[in-house]
């Protein structure tokens, strides 16, 4: 009578025997037990070791009956990692695909005994992955490189990051690691995840690199105008480097966004959308040019629009927070208020959705509830040295509430400190209170007079 096949794995101390449902190590030290539909997905991983299996394919493997988020998949995968005691972003046994799945990568011997046959004989079957092994980590610095610029389309900045480090190591004289490190960073402070004084000033200084070691290509001429966009508000040199960019690829898709950017911040809306819907073609940018492209109708008031762009880009990128909180911002100018603040209470209740608390003061204020607008702008004040929150947020907040001293107070103190967020105030509807005050409109003045 034949019996059921055994599959033992061995892979860099580790032994998975399936037929036993057992990881363990070789070396005999004990380690943790999987939860089961983690364990699952190690086997379905390691069958599969060299080749990228897609997250839709792991969840139809490991939850065939059942729709469920992807969520669960990341989590089981870090169970994994952690049960392997995998570093955060080592990636030496699963190697993230971003968007896209995880890859087995570590170097596999297979054992089958199939008992029923041969026999009983035992059958030998290694399979190596070494192949893939070299492949990975022999990679270019150029390789390395363009996965980090797709990491940082996708939003990914950990991801970026690490695969930035990874150019350098390979090539430190690796100009375009430079400059995309300037470009990140200068996001990264944008997202309030670096305080701008420390952002920007990293910003300056890879971007310098980048010129001393010759940088003269599109992808220099962008992060070079995004700079001087965001860091140093300098619009007529951000323009001229964006159009250097342009002028080398007419294609290039971060350079038309942000040169879109620049003019959707002066309230040049017709020039604005002509350039976002440039950048917009991009499939591999596609989420964040179409998430600029809704700002973009914001700022030009064309609220009906930016809501039905918002709908649109919910059915593409369902996970995508952006334009969650900018669908809100077009629902309190069209008076749904109660909405807004309904989506605003759901997107800060999942992990990506903490920034959307710098909003929800205005829409409190606009719909009356005035205590809540006061305890949120309580909670920013005191966020803000930690979480690097713009004062413009407590500032439109103040404004809709009628504290119109307190909000231009907000700005000033945004205009003195780097503070990104400022270029909103000439176009954003949330600051029309304020418009008149002389204080509020030489800033104004002042911020797009370069």
């Amino acid at each position: 009578m034949s019996q059921e096949a055994k599959e033992i794995f061995e892979f860099e101390g580790f032994r998975l025997d399936v037929r036993e449902h057992r990881l363990e190590r070789c070396d005999g030290r004990k380690i943790g037990s999987l939860p089961e539909k983690a364990f699952q997905t190690l086997v379905h991983l390691v069958r599969n070791a060299g080749s990228l299996v897609s997250k839709r394919a792991l969840l139809s493997a490991i939850w065939p009956d059942t729709n469920v988020e992807e969520n669960n998949l990341d989590k089981a995968v870090h169970t994994i990692r952690s049960a392997l005691g995998e570093r955060p972003g080592e990636q030496r046994y699963i190697e993230t695909v971003r968007k896209h799945g995880y890859r087995f990568v570590a170097e596999l011997t297979t054992l089958s005994n199939s008992e029923g046959h041969n026999n009983g004989e035992p059958t030998d079957s290694r399979q190596s992955t070494s192949d893939v092994l070299t492949r990975v980590k022999s990679r270019t610095a150029f390789e390395a490189y363009q996965l980090a610029r797709v990491s940082y389309y996708q939003m990914a900045a950990l991801e970026a990051w690490e695969l930035i480090e990874e150019t350098l190591r390979l090539d430190p004289s690796f100009a375009p690691a430079y400059s995309l490190t300037a470009e990140l960073l200068t996001l990264e402070v944008v997202m309030g995840l670096k305080p701008p004084a420390e952002g920007f000033a990293k910003a300056r200084s890879a971007i310098t690199r980048a010129y001393e070691l010759g940088a003269d290509t599109a992808d220099y001429y962008a992060a070079r105008g995004y700079v001087e966009f965001i860091g140093n508000r300098n619009f007529v040199a951000a323009e001229e480097n964006l159009k250097k960019a342009l002028a080398i690829n007419p294609h290039h898709s971060s350079a038309n966004r942000m040169l879109g950017e620049t003019y959707m911040f002066r309230c040049l809306h017709e020039e604005a959308s002509t350039y976002l819907r440039r950048a917009n073609t991009d499939e591999l940018t596609a989420m964040v040019n179409a998430g600029c492209l809704a700002i973009s109708r914001f700022l030009a008031r064309d609220f009906a629009g930016t809501i039905d762009h918002c709908d649109q880009m919910f059915a593409l990128y369902p996970r995508f927070v952006i334009p969650v909180w900018t669908r809100c911002w077009a629902l309190e100018q069209t008076g749904r208020l109660r909405e807004a603040i309904a989506a605003y209470d759901k997107i800060l209740r999942v992990p990506q959705g903490a920034p959307a608390m710098r909003w929800i003061g205005y829409a409190y204020a606009v719909a009356g509830e005035h205590q809540k607008a006061l305890e949120t702008i309580a909670f920013l004040d005191a966020a803000g040295p930690q979480m690097s929150i713009s004062p413009t947020h407590n500032a439109a907040t103040c404004a809709a509430l009628g504290e119109l001293g307190k909000a231009v107070a907000y700005i000033k103190m945004s205009f003195e400190s780097e503070d990104p967020w400022i270029m909103w105030i000439a176009g954003d509807p949330r600051f029309d209170a304020l418009r008149g005050d002389p204080d509020f409109d030489k800033i104004v003045s002042s911020l797009f007079s370069q």
